[in-house]
């Protein structure tokens, strides 16, 4: 029996085992919640006992916990956060292990910005000036950041499971 995805009136998306199992709900456009909610939905595939094999469930599990992996992206607010040489650390040691790196700032201007990417390794086409932190927010809620590090805490309270206070 296959996973069976769709959207409900609300539109609300998600997937479920079957035409008859639960439904795992994600956030539309969200592929890593999509993968964890497939997931749930081959396990309760296997909980059924609709797959004779154990490893096919396993296998299938773990090529989405792979892709969940490898589509990590991390972003990094400009201002207080990359003055701190532990910070750029990271970020370098982010960029050589092939994780899709982003800076993002509420200033108006990315000039300086830039300066800094090319020394850090981040391509230019990650780097984002976005006038507020109103926008920088919706920046990184529109590139599905998986982890967002900014020394404001205003910011880091509107990226529940996402944010993460640097001091």
């Amino acid at each position: 029996m296959p996973i069976n995805r769709g959207q409900d009136n609300n539109g609300a998306c998600w997937v479920r085992w079957g035409v008859e199992g639960k439904k795992y709900y994600y956030e539309c456009g969200n592929e890593e919640e999509r993968n964890k909610a497939k997931e749930k939905a081959y396990k309760q595939g296997y909980a059924i006992g609709d797959l004779d094999e154990r490893d096919k469930l396993i296998q299938r599990v773990n090529r989405i916990r792979q892709k969940n992996l490898q589509s990590g992206r991390v972003s990094f607010d400009y201002d207080g956060v990359l003055s701190i040489s532990r910070m750029k650390d990271k970020v370098k040691t982010l960029v050589e292990s092939g994780v899709d790196v982003f800076m993002i700032s509420a200033r108006n201007d990315n000039s300086e910005m830039i300066r800094t990417a090319l020394v850090l390794g981040i391509p230019t086409s990650r780097v984002f000036a976005t006038g507020s932190n109103k926008d920088k927010i919706q920046k990184i809620k529109n590139l599905r950041i998986n982890t967002h590090y900014d020394n404001n805490p205003d910011v880091i309270r509107q990226l529940p499971g996402v944010g993460i206070l640097v001091r």
